[in-house]
Order: structure tokens, then sequence, then C-alpha cells
């Protein structure tokens, strides 16, 4: 009996310990993203290309469920990685024995990426400084500066600099130092500095256009249809620029037309532009066939690079501009229409506007 016993408990204690020799030599991943993008998937990737097969060393293709979860297990060497996420990129510390929750909305991934869960300090830091910085880029290119080098020293150095002493201690002052160096070399570097001031004449140019008359355009509907801005003269345009391979555009359609069945009775027209490529026109007409949305469907067939698309200097899609009836632009960057009330006000007080020159006339 006592054999027995002791025979179980050797197996008992075997069988633990090869699960968990078995979990150490895995990764573990699982997360939870609000409002996911249906048909969208993770896609971890190493950062490096293999020359010789030239094809990346390690990738995998993490699928979402209806709900936004997912789950799996990786047998990837200790290393940092690019997760991806619908067009959207960061990077991930991955080592072998980790276990981590991924959690972030798909509205805004790197503002509410956030790490939990076994080896979550490094992965949570690096997730931080990417909000820094991009906070700071949206800063610079809405408000400018007068001083660029003054402006990278107080909202990029030094706030890296406090977010490394809120980690000391949990990471090693070997890999801090590390991030510390390359990250102030970058932001220093004539090559940064030149992009900074890039982003900001574009914006500025973004600035002019508001309150003057938006370029003519002439594009072909799904129906072989030329139809160009000059001929809504008198109302008021909202127009969606997007493409088929955009997440985030498709994420949008249901809302637009929400938006759309609100102001039906208005005199408001609705002009989704798709920039897809001019190979893939086809394409775009399967997706209006099979999707069926509500509005006037026009490509551009130009690959972006139409004189109205250029001018704009557009860097993401969706973009949403608002016209008036005199076809002068009143905003190159409306709220996406998810965002219902802010778009909604925006329509609403120049619908106002209109009424009353109309009353008057």
């Amino acid at each position: 009996m006592k054999r027995i016993v002791l025979f179980t408990l050797i197996l008992a204690c075997s069988l633990l310990s090869c699960k968990k020799k078995s979990k150490e030599n895995f990764i573990s991943l699982t997360g939870k993203i609000e409002n996911n993008i249906i048909d969208t998937d993770i896609i971890i990737r190493s950062t490096q290309i293999d020359y010789v097969y030239k094809k990346l060393n390690y990738e995998k293709v993490i699928q979402i469920d209806k709900y936004g979860k997912f789950s799996d297990t990786l047998n990837f060497p200790n290393n940092d990685y690019d997760l991806l996420y619908n067009g959207y990129r960061t990077s991930i510390n991955l080592e072998k024995g980790y276990d981590l929750d991924i959690t972030f909305d798909s509205q805004d991934v790197i503002s509410t990426l956030n790490y939990s869960g076994q080896g979550y300090i490094l992965n949570q830091f690096n997730s931080e400084k990417q909000r820094l910085r991009n906070t700071a880029s949206r800063n610079y290119t809405q408000n400018g500066s007068d001083d660029i080098n003054l402006f990278i020293k107080t909202n990029l150095l030094e706030k890296h600099d406090a977010l490394i002493k809120k980690y000391k201690g949990l990471i090693s002052d070997s890999i801090l130092e590390k991030k510390k160096s390359g990250f102030d070399k970058f932001y220093t570097s004539e090559k940064f500095v030149k992009l900074y001031l890039k982003k900001l004449k574009s914006n500025k140019s973004k600035k002019l256009l508001i309150g003057k008359g938006a370029k003519e355009f002439s594009f072909e509907d799904q129906y072989g249809s030329t139809i160009s801005l000059s001929d809504f003269i008198g109302k008021i345009v909202l127009i969606d620029i997007w493409a088929t391979w955009c997440g985030p555009c498709k994420y949008e359609l249901p809302y637009f037309e929400k938006i759309q069945k609100r102001y039906k009775n208005d005199k408001i027209s609705f002009i989704s532009i798709s920039i897809d490529d001019s190979r893939d026109k086809n394409k775009w007409i399967d997706f209006l066939e099979k999707e069926s949305p509500m509005g006037i469907q026009l490509f551009e067939n130009k690959n972006g690079k139409s004189e109205f698309i250029s001018d704009l200097n557009i860097n993401s899609i969706p973009k949403y501009l608002l016209i008036d009836p005199s076809g002068k632009f009143v905003s190159l960057d409306a709220p996406k229409p998810s965002s219902e009330e802010k778009l909604t006000e925006l329509i609403d007080s120049l619908l106002k506007k209109y009424n009353a020159v109309q009353q008057r006339l």
C-alpha cells in the first residue's frame, strides 16, 4: 500500500514538473480588444528578415473571436518583436515563460494599450513610451513651437527621463540606460528635427485651406458616371476619404450610415471617395455590391495622388471633410461618425447658419 502511495506521489510530482517545464518553454498570449474590427487579426512577427530565404524569421497570425478575445502560445526565441493590428504597429518583448495579457481599444490602440501578467513590466514601459512620443508629435503638429529644440527638451527628453525614473528598480539599470541613450540620440538628431518641421509645415498648409474654396474634382462612380464637386454647390457636403483595405474605414461605415439617415431630409450630400489602388477598382466595385453603403460612391483612380487629395496632405484614413454650401472648407479633419455627438454638433452648427441665410433671402 505504501508503495502505491509513493508511486502516485512520484507520478504526480513528475507530471507537475513536466507541466511547469513545458510552460517555461513557451510564451502565452491572451487578450481582449474593445470595439474589435471584424476579420482583423493580430500578427506577431520578428523585426528582422532572413535575407537568405527572403522571409521573416518568425511570424504568427493570432485570430480574434467575435467577442474581441484572443489566445495563443508561441515558441519564439527571447527577443523584441512587432505586434501589428489593423495598420498599427508597436514593439513587444517576448521571453520564454511569459504569460502576457494584452488589452486595447481598436479606436485608439496606442493610448489604450496595456499589459498585465508575467513579463508585463518592460512591455508596459514601451507602451507608455510610445504614448509619450505620440502625444508630443500631436502637440507639435497642432500647435507648433518657436523653439523646436526647447520643445524636444521639455516634451520628449525630460518626460522620457521621468518615465525612466518611474521604472527604476523594476527594470534593470543596464536596459534603462540603453533605452535612454537610444531615445536621446534619435530625438536630438538632425533627421528627427527635419521630420517635425515637415509635419508643422503640412499642418499650417491645412489651416490655410479652412475658409477657402475646395479644389474641383471629377471622379467616376461605380456605374461609370462622372461626378464633380461643383455639382453640389448650394449644399453642405461631408466627404469620407477611405479605402477597402482600411479596417478603421470599414469600422466607421455603419456609423456613417446612421449619420446619413439622421440628415436625410436636410440639404446635405454624403460622398465617399475611395483612394484604393487604380488596379483594385473591381475590388472596390465588388465591395459596394456586397455591402451596399449609402451615399455617393466615387473612385479617385489615382492612388491618392489626384490634385484634390494631394493638396489635403492626408497621412491617414479615414478622413472626413466638411464643406459649406458655397464650396469652402469648414473642416479638414471632422470628427469620425463613431464620435456621433461631436460630428452632429458640427453639422448642426453649419445647418443653423445655412438655414438662417436662406430665411433672409
